[in-house]
């Protein structure tokens, strides 16, 4: 098996680079791609671990420096801070709906929205999330931080779920993931799916029994008009614009909401896979 070295890495950039330099229209897609990879690889190597894990344990845990970590015998692996992944879909407007949803493109723009809201990391502290099952959360980091609203440390956990309980247990709570340097390694060229500080998990599938449908059906409405052949002279007049039609708001469907979601997870699955911002 071959080893890469921090110092072929740097060879090969400046390989890439100079090539990019020299050709009028750059580097072709492949072979941006195989630069970024390289790169990323590059900033792995020059990571320091940030935590020391007991393998036998699963739970002990030291900041202390382990000097033979690295070795086979080693009681405690090397942790690293789980560096984010770069996917920041755009926000979507009904004039960007596809042919499938031509008749609501704004109930598929304001699923679209919250689907990429539920998903993105925001500009302010995770405040709220979806309480969802506990096998609903994908184990996606070796070692858990469970943290209060002010940095200090409650607890260490292996265990993804108890991690998901402690961020749904009070507004403020924050957990930090920390990963072996092969999922490090994976993360930072695209092929992990470490959840960074502050995301928000969620299901890959609404369903009624992992509560997605209490929660979500008639969040969304939709506007649509009425025709009426007479007038009725009630209520609703104030809305009629004097052609016999009346403008309502109505909930989007259920099997709408779905639909709109598995499209935006299969989007947001495809950018963290391609590295697309």
């Amino acid at each position: 098996m071959t080893t890469i070295t921090k110092e072929w890495l740097q060879q090969t950039i400046a390989e890439f680079e100079n090539t990019r330099d020299d050709i009028p229209f750059g580097l072709d897609d492949d072979d941006a791609k195989i630069l970024l990879v390289l790169k990323r690889a590059l900033a792995s190597l020059d990571a320091e671990p940030v935590r020391y894990l007991n393998k036998f344990s699963g739970t002990c845990v030291t900041l202390e420096q382990q000097s033979n970590a690295a070795d086979d015998v080693a009681v405690y692996i090397p942790l690293y801070t789980a560096p984010p992944v770069p996917v920041v879909p755009e926000e979507a407007y009904s004039d960007d709906c596809p042919d499938l949803y031509a008749s609501q493109p704004e109930a598929w723009a304001a699923g679209w929205n919250a689907c990429r809201a539920a998903l993105l990391h925001g500009a302010e502290p995770v405040s709220q999330t979806y309480e969802l099952p506990q096998t609903q959360f994908e184990q996606v980091a070796d070692l858990y931080e469970m943290q209060f609203d002010d940095g200090r440390t409650c607890a260490f956990h292996t265990d993804g779920a108890k991690a998901a309980q402690w961020l749904l247990a009070c507004d403020g709570n924050k957990v930090q993931e920390y990963v072996r340097l092969e999922r490090y390694h994976e993360a930072l060229i695209g092929n992990s799916p470490v959840i960074p500080d502050d995301w928000v998990m969620v299901p890959k599938k609404l369903t009624a029994e992992n509560g997605a449908k209490s929660l979500l059906s008639g969040e969304f409405l939709e506007t649509t008009f009425i025709s009426f052949p007479e007038c009725l002279a009630d209520e609703e007049c104030e809305s009629c614009d004097g052609s016999g039609r009346i403008k309502i708001e109505v909930p989007v469907s259920w099997t709408t909401i779905k639909a709109i979601w598995n499209k935006g997870v299969e989007h947001f699955r495809s950018s963290t896979a391609t590295g697309d911002n």
